[in-house]
């Protein structure tokens, strides 16, 4: 199975990965799939419609791109709604 960090070039990602670092990548991963998921249910990101109007759309996108590849690693955010 490979992990997504090897295949996002993702350096903040990377940087929070090391504050996690007593975690497997399994816990880590698990939990971060559990926030993006609970984040992703929100109807909007930003607070202000000026960011939601311009970059809502590609937030969604980016952030399902990101669920999909970490599901497809077998990470999922074991929620039950």
């Amino acid at each position: 199975m490979s992990r997504v960090r090897d295949r996002l070039p993702m350096r903040n990602g990377d940087l929070l990965r090391n504050e996690f670092a007593a975690q497997t990548d399994a816990q880590y991963y698990q939990g971060l799939a559990r926030f993006l998921t609970l984040l992703r249910r929100r109807p909007k990101f930003f607070r202000t419609d000026y960011f939601a109007d311009r970059l809502g759309s590609q937030a969604h996108a980016n952030l399902d791109r990101l669920l999909a590849l970490m599901a497809a690693d077998g990470y999922g955010p074991g929620l039950s709604r």
